[in-house]
């Protein structure tokens, strides 16, 4: 019996000590499951947090009618993120357009593989901040790799510096043309500078106008397309302006730095059109191409071919998709092109400024006048689809009967 008793005892001891170690391993995984969740909110708090802020960050803005992204990042990787993420069917509809040109165009080593591959040339010249936007921008974005967005910022140098100058190809496959009516005046208190961006309609959907801001970096307002990190059409916190006419001429451009990197350079950096303009030139230029760049005080007019520069300091000033230097002229691919709209253009300016002075108005009233715009029904049709100066900006064609938002405050 005491055996018997003794027995009982001992297993009801057991059955104890079983209970505290389950207990305590019970404990155990409630102490974890208590840690782990306390982390989990932590992280989940710190991601609110980090979404909240780029609600505050990174946002589009209506004004008039007229839509912009507003964002601001500590560098430009996040920037490239931000990009990503709001710009993303833009960047995606811009890598479309590329590769139908490709397809058009390879039987002449334009296939788009073949472009990427000449874009890896360029890509040797590129900053590794600029690179790093870029793989900011592919990491945003589905179905978009960091190389389709390296094309796309040698896309503008390699159609103009050696696609179109490039002989063997028939004229008949230039259908990708892009084209501007770029203006400036000088008055005596201002200047007004600005103009009409004349695309192929099929590039509509991959616009947009964009102000940002990078901790360290000048603040800046630009037209943007797709994933080009950024094009000569813009203001910065400085007060410099630049806007850019392209031009098909028949000279072969050096695969250097391309262009959206060196007008990005500028909008972050300069704090004058002669700042600017060191920048622009740093090297051979890659395209053949005309610029206006400008502040409140100063104009200057740039006719640009790869190893080549005309420049000038003038009071008023037209550009068009040509030359006006008559040595430049020569190198054009067809001499006739963009002539009448230069012409006009040059006429209305001088009519307008009799009295020595632009207004607003008077910029919009020759922007707007149907021998400068162009309009084009059908898909592949070429239109203005912008005008923007360096005191407002809109979609489309302007007209002095709408008020159109100023340029947003870099403050």
């Amino acid at each position: 019996m005491e055996e018997d008793a003794f027995l009982i005892k001992s297993k009801r001891l057991q059955k104890k000590a079983r209970r505290r170690k389950i207990a305590r391993i019970m404990g155990i995984i409630f102490l974890c499951i208590i840690a782990m969740s306390s982390c989990l909110n932590f992280s989940l708090g710190n991601r609110r947090s980090f979404f909240s802020q780029n609600r505050e960050n990174a946002k589009w803005i209506e004004e008039n009618g007229q839509k912009y992204l507003f964002l601001e990042a500590k560098d430009e990787f996040e920037l490239g993120r931000l990009e990503g993420k709001f710009l993303s069917a833009k960047i995606a509809n811009l890598k479309r357009i590329i590769q139908m040109f490709g397809t058009l165009n390879s039987q002449y080593g334009f296939s788009y593989s073949d472009m990427v591959q000449r874009a890896k040339d360029y890509e040797k010249h590129i900053p590794s901040e600029y690179k790093e936007e870029m793989r900011g921008m592919h990491e945003a974005i589905l179905g978009v790799t960091y190389d389709d967005i390296l094309l796309q910022n040698c896309f503008v140098d390699i159609l103009y510096g050696q696609y179109y100058p490039d002989g063997e190809i028939p004229p008949l496959q230039t259908a990708f043309e892009m084209g501007c009516s770029v203006l400036g005046f000088k008055n005596n208190d201002s200047v007004i500078i600005g103009q009409n961006f004349d695309f192929n309609n099929i590039f509509k959907h991959t616009l947009a106008f964009v102000h940002h801001r990078i901790v360290g970096k000048q603040a800046q307002f630009t037209l943007k397309v797709g994933g080009i990190l950024s094009i000569p059409c813009g203001q910065n916190s400085a007060g410099t302006s630049i806007f850019i006419n392209v031009v098909r001429s028949n000279m072969i451009a050096p695969s250097l730095m391309p262009l959206a990197i060196r007008s990005r350079i500028g909008f972050d950096t300069a704090k004058n059109p002669d700042e600017f303009l060191e920048i622009i030139l740093s090297d051979v230029s890659t395209l053949s191409m005309n610029l206006l760049i400008g502040n409140s005080t100063n104009l200057i007019s740039l006719e640009v071919l790869p190893g080549n520069c005309s420049i000038s300091r003038p009071i008023s000033a037209v550009n068009t998709n040509t030359y006006t230097n008559p040595h430049f002229q020569r190198y054009l691919l067809d001499p006739n092109y963009s002539k009448i709209r230069q012409t006009t253009a040059e006429s209305l300016l001088l009519n307008y400024t009799t009295d020595n002075y632009l207004s607003q108005n008077d910029f919009i009233s020759i922007m707007s006048n149907p021998l400068i715009y162009q309009i084009n029904n059908g898909i592949m049709g070429v239109s203005t689809l912008v005008c923007t100066s360096n005191k407002f900006f809109c979609e489309g064609i302007p007209t002095i009967l709408e008020n159109y938002p100023q340029i947003p405050l870099f403050y």
